[in-house]
């Protein structure tokens, strides 16, 4: 099975990154579509929540897209699906129902970090140098491999805490307004003009995370600090404009694909 998935990513990193990341957006959008139409509100949720906890984990790894001066993080592009899936939410059942999703993705992420941190204080079977921690224990081929399994999760999962920290604190603050911008619109417009609140809702929201995220993730508490150009554009500029066009995107879904807004029963 490996090996099979050896060649998917030998053919696949051909590819320009523009290519992948446009691939990687209608599969979260076909993905969140089908969570919808089979479960209604909990496949919302569970689309959240799973979505929170890859995009955490896919920001650590970053790209260089042609149009753009510097290398720019990933999970942008499934992250900000979340956006529009909280609009979904708002729309069809209501801010409180919105709110209680943000709780959810809030949970299921922390105790998804936390799990993964903790299966980290089993001490691996081959020590570091590949020395056998356990007497009885060789050091084989699928021993040492395990030991690279266990080196590459530390490096996945030790920034999760501060990860943790700066999305919780930003996701809440950009969720929370995405409902509340979505709801006084939907009031000032009398139900009307769907793609406008959506829209709105989710600039305002998003650029709220984008801003605040960056700079906690990867200024206020990482050492070391990228340098200023990285920060500034790779981490903010770049994918905050990155992030519009996956809006820009989302606002046409309304109309494009009215299966969203056919209200059901949870």
């Amino acid at each position: 099975m490996e090996d099979v998935l050896d060649f998917v990513l030998a053919w696949g990193t051909s590819l320009p990154p523009e290519v992948v990341s446009v691939f990687v957006l209608f599969f979260s959008l076909a993905a969140l579509s089908l969570f919808h139409k089979i479960f209604g509100l909990t496949g919302l949720y569970l689309y959240n929540a799973l979505a929170i906890c890859l995009a955490n984990i896919q920001i650590l790894h970053i790209t260089h897209y042609s149009f753009f001066s510097s290398p720019t993080p990933l999970g942008t592009v499934l992250f900000t699906t979340t956006f529009f899936a909280n609009t979904l939410m708002t729309n069809l059942y209501g801010a409180k129902a919105a709110r209680r999703g943000i709780l959810l993705s809030f949970l299921a992420y922390s105790f998804f970090a936390f799990s993964m941190i903790l299966s980290l204080l089993h001490v691996p079977v081959i020590g570091e140098g590949g020395e056998a921690q356990d007497a009885s224990a060789r050091p084989d081929a699928f021993l040492l491999q395990a030991q690279k399994n266990y080196e590459a999760i530390k490096c996945l999962f030790l920034p999760s805490l501060r990860i943790l920290g700066a999305s919780l604190f930003a996701f809440a603050a950009s969720q929370l307004t995405s409902v509340a911008t979505f709801q006084r619109l939907k009031k000032g417009t009398k139900g009307h003009l769907l793609g406008l609140r959506h829209g709105a809702s989710i600039f305002l929201s998003s650029f709220v995370d984008h801003f605040l995220f960056s700079y906690l993730a990867f200024f206020l508490f990482v050492t070391p600090k990228p340098s200023l150009t990285m920060l500034w554009m790779g981490y903010g500029l770049d994918s905050f404009i990155l992030r519009y066009v996956v809006i820009g995107v989302c606002v046409l879904i309304p109309y494009l694909k009215n299966v969203f807004f056919h209200s059901k029963k949870v």
